[in-house]
């Protein structure tokens, strides 16, 4: 009986405008036609190109050296602090220089910045003051309220927060005008250090900032992040998925709220009990969400539940206490679960892997010893690095069948169902992320459309067998992406009978080429 061919839905790439895929919150002054502009205009350069590599190399300039990827220190934070406090000097950063071109792509700035160290701004600074919450952060000039958001997630977590910000440092005991930081990098933790000068404006910082004068915690985990990515400039515009990647090293899953899952109130509120990072929490018996505008500004919800609202004279005196219930212009407000349903189109879901807790994670360098434990590990995750290449591997989606074989294949063994699963089947989360593209913005770089195709490898075929052509076209995939999206990462989750599985990460579209790191989630036994 001759084989029939398989006739599949033709994968979908769903294109994301700025609008979706960026948080555009520029805050900076508007040209003449009421818009504010980037202060670089560029030629866009096509990551589907074949010459992309060699584009981007013969353009490069002598003032700007964009990286592909973060550099290792070859010195850690203390033997680099240590060496300025016997030279009795301040640190000066050779690959982060006080100048316009660590501010603008091109080296042209609207205003002359002056670099300035925290004790040339002001007396008596201070790293923290009373530790870090969500309030002290202020957004300056800089479109990166998508950073913001993050980070004011992030001080919710003080164990985590403290992996990211390392005590060991401020501006009295030891100190040497050096901070370092630590960020998630595909699939690695690493140090970024950096000095204490910053851009001001008449002696005011312009960048994120604390509200309190003197405390410079903020201002400088922004300098960190915007060098890991070439720069300030290259922070404008963005998505809170990226951000909350590179604080945790965790895997985003995005809900949409216009097709909300079953019980979503109650998926909300188990990730936010096992830690997970997202954009409200959950108190009462009443399903209520309070949410924090990282402009803190005097932007608040107006309706049910809002500050001052009649409902709230229902609650007693110990309850808002409880809660810590406050009805200041603060940026935080609380809000009926179901206008947040109605007033918001998505919510993403970070959660934290097990490998930020690992103590094996972390160097004594670091300055975080104590501040890490051991937690349950729920997940077993399996981490590849690979790539797309031209003429090699860049096969593209199953609508082109002729290539698809071609692309990076990868096998993972589902072998016991979940604890407590009553149809016998297993959890896998699957996460694909576009690497080193942020550090190539200047050139107009952005990501491809990108997604991953799921096949179950049939019994009389060994897992290290390369799937071909001939397979593709008898054999239906049994899942994979809704949409191929034009982001850094795309996740989704799954749940498979028992069984060996090939994962196809591809672009939409043939000779789309570039860098991407797989990672794949599974239940961890538990014994």
């Amino acid at each position: 009986m001759p084989l029939t061919e398989v006739v599949e839905e033709p994968s979908v790439f769903k294109p994301q405008d700025d609008a979706e895929k960026h948080c555009r919150c520029y805050k900076g002054a508007a040209g003449a036609d009421g818009h504010t502009h980037l202060v670089d205009d560029i030629e866009s350069v096509s990551l589907q190109k074949s010459t992309y590599y060699s584009r981007v190399s013969s353009e490069y300039t002598q003032n700007r050296i964009v990286k592909g990827g973060l550099k290792i220190p070859k010195k850690g934070f203390r033997t680099l602090r240590d060496e300025c406090l016997k030279a009795k000097k301040l640190y000066e950063d050779p690959e982060f220089p006080p100048n316009d071109y660590s501010i603008a792509f091109n080296g042209v700035t609207r205003r002359s910045y002056v670099w300035k160290r925290p004790h040339e701004v002001i007396e008596n600074p201070r790293f923290f003051i009373d530790g870090a919450t969500r309030f002290d952060i202020q957004q300056g000039e800089l479109g990166d309220c998508w950073l913001l958001a993050a980070v004011s997630n992030l001080t919710l977590n003080p164990q985590l927060f403290h992996v990211v910000v390392p005590r060991d440092q401020g501006f009295v005991e030891f100190y040497a005008g050096i901070f370092h930081f630590k960020f998630w990098q595909y699939g690695k933790w690493q140090e970024v250090v950096v000095d204490d000068m910053l851009p001001t404006y008449n002696n005011q910082l312009v960048f994120m900032h604390s509200k309190t004068k003197n405390e410079f915690w903020c201002a400088l985990l922004e300098k960190a992040y915007a060098k890991v990515y070439g720069g300030y400039e290259a922070l404008r515009g963005g998505n809170i998925n990226e951000s909350m990647v590179d604080l945790t090293g965790g895997v985003v899953e995005m809900i949409d709220l216009r097709n909300p899952p079953p019980r979503l109130f109650s998926l909300l509120w188990k990730a936010y009990r096992r830690g997970a990072l997202i954009g409200c929490a959950i108190e009462g018996k009443a399903e209520l969400i309070r949410l924090h505008n990282p402009w803190g500004n005097e932007t608040e919800w107006k309706g049910s539940w809002s500050d001052k609202s009649p409902e709230w004279a229902t609650i007693t005196e110990e309850e808002k206490k409880r809660l810590g219930l406050t009805f200041d212009d603060d940026g935080e407000f609380w809000m009926s679960f179901q206008d947040f349903v109605k007033n918001f189109t998505t919510v993403e879901v970070c959660d934290v892997t097990p490998e930020v807790f690992d103590h094996n994670s972390f160097d004594e360098e670091n300055g975080n010893e104590n501040q890490v434990d051991q937690v349950q590990k729920r997940w077993q995750m399996m981490i590849y690095e690979g790539a797309w290449a031209s003429h090699h591997s860049a096969g593209g989606c199953r609508n082109f069948i002729n290539t698809f074989a071609s692309n990076p294949q990868y096998s993972v063994q589902l072998e016991d169902p979940d604890v407590d699963d009553d149809d016998d089947l297993c959890t896998i989360v699957v996460s694909l992320m576009q690497k080193n593209v942020r550090q190539l913005k200047r050139y107009g770089v952005d990501y491809v459309p990108i997604g991953f195709t799921i096949y179950k490898l049939p019994p009389d075929m060994q897992p290290e067998q390369k799937l071909d052509t001939e397979f593709f076209k008898y054999n239906p995939s049994i899942a994979k992406v809704p949409f191929f999206l034009n982001s850094r990462e795309v996740t989704t989750r799954f749940r498979f009978p028992p069984g060996t599985y090939v994962i196809i990460p591809s672009t939409f579209e043939p000779e789309m080429t570039g860098e991407f790191l797989l990672r794949i989630f599974t239940e961890a036994k538990r014994k």
